[in-house]
């Protein structure tokens, strides 16, 4: 865990931190206690949202087993005014394995928006630790200009990767008995799985930045040869305009000379 923290507090690039959490989207980690044969009640607690509007994941972890009835998920949400609103998905029953729920909030309303799967449960157990995700796109992420146009940008987000954040903490890596060990499992699982996606994620926007600066690269070539060729088409025509003005300068003295030659001779009749 130590060794875990310090990475993600000294891991920088230009003075700026990286895996602390600063950059990230916002993630909100509570713990819920699953309670067989009845119902999951979730909150996420004050989550302000600046933007208005945003996504939340409530993320699993894999539990073997099956539930024999129906049971109701429900997700609170308590906004900045203190204004309550929940809403619910039924799960039905069987077996039950890794799933997510996603769900949007637009102001004050929740709505299920895709249902992957179900809570995975276990009747054995009388409790387990699910891992609550609320994610929403902050304003605190890198963004980069990746275009000359208003809006062509990228942004990019690097989630808090403290051992903290990632659920390595005392109570969650116990190891006193098979259950405990096998929920220090599921964290620990979880917690790779989470720096992998992050680590994927920053693989794809690396791909993308490297395309933009290859597609740059090529602009910026065919600018330079197209100027090259603007510019020596101005050369032509500069030489061409020198060529006809000392043609004109040369004719000018052709004739200048040719007008002095005849008073000369005029002049040589009269002395003779």
């Amino acid at each position: 865990r130590e060794e875990i923290d310090r990475i993600s507090r000294t891991t920088e690039f230009n003075t700026k931190k990286l895996l602390d959490g600063k950059l990230e989207n916002f993630r909100f980690t509570p713990d819920a206690k699953v309670v067989t044969g009845g119902n999951i009640n979730v909150s996420l607690g004050t989550i302000r949202n600046t933007a208005g509007e945003g996504t939340y994941v409530i993320e699993v972890g894999q539990l073997n087993g099956s539930v024999s009835s129906a049971i109701d998920v429900r997700i609170t949400r308590i906004d900045a005014s203190g204004s309550i609103t929940t809403t619910s998905a039924t799960i039905g029953a069987g077996v039950v394995a890794l799933g997510n729920i996603t769900f949007r909030w637009t102001g004050s309303t929740f709505s299920i928006s895709d249902f992957g799967g179900a809570l995975p449960l276990n009747e054995v157990i009388d409790s387990a630790v699910v891992r609550v995700e609320a994610l929403y796109t902050s304003n605190t992420q890198l963004i980069f200009q990746i275009g000359s146009n208003e809006g062509h940008n990228m942004i990019a987000g690097i989630d808090n990767m403290s051992a903290k954040s990632l659920g390595l903490t005392t109570s969650t890596l116990k190891v006193t008995d098979q259950n405990s060990a096998e929920k220090a499992i599921m964290v620990v699982d979880g917690a790779i799985h989470r720096v992998s996606t992050a680590r994927a994620a920053l693989g794809a926007i690396q791909n993308r930045l490297e395309h933009t600066i290859a597609n740059l690269g090529v602009a910026a070539e065919n600018l330079t040869a197209a100027e090259s060729r603007i510019r020596d088409a101005d050369m032509a025509k500069e030489m061409m305009q020198f060529t006809k003005q000392q043609i004109l300068l040369q004719s000018s003295m052709s004739m200048l000379a040719q007008a002095n030659a005849q008073p000369q001779q005029v002049l040589q009749i009269l002395r003779g």
